[in-house]
C-alpha cells in the first residue's frame, strides 16, 4: 500500500504518524485490495464548514476505483478518526455492492 499524506498544519509529523497508524489498523482487513491511499488534512473556511478538513482517497486494485471520504472537525486527530472510520465504511459498502453483483473480490 502506497501512502501519501499532505498537511498544512505545523504539527504535521506527529499527525502523519497518527494518520498512518489509524489507516493501517482501519484498513487492515482490506490491505491486499488497497493499491494506494492519499490523505489531506487542511484548514477549511467555507460557509458550510469551519475547522479542519480530512480527505481520504483509497484506490482499489485491480479495478482502479477510487473511494473518497471527507470529514471536518476542529481537532485534526478527530477529523482523521472520522475520516478513517468513514473510508472503512465506504470500503465495506463497496465490497457488499460488488458481491451482490456477482463480482469476485479476492480477500
Amino acid at each position: 500500500m502506497r501512502l501519501e499524506i499532505t498537511s498544512s498544519l505545523q504539527t504535521s509529523r506527529d499527525l502523519e504518524a497518527y494518520v498512518e497508524a489509524r489507516l493501517r489498523s482501519g484498513l487492515a482487513a482490506f490491505i491486499r485490495q488497497v493499491e494506494s491511499v492519499k490523505v489531506s488534512v487542511c484548514h477549511t473556511d467555507s460557509r458550510e464548514e469551519t475547522g479542519l478538513k480530512c480527505r481520504i482517497k483509497v484506490r482499489i486494485r485491480p479495478s482502479g476505483i477510487w473511494l473518497i471520504h471527507e470529514t471536518c472537525d476542529a481537532d485534526p486527530y478527530a477529523a482523521v478518526d472520522r475520516g478513517v472510520d468513514g473510508i472503512r465504511n465506504s470500503f465495506l459498502r463497496w465490497l457488499a455492492r460488488s458481491s451482490s453483483r456477482g463480482v469476485f473480490v479476492a480477500a
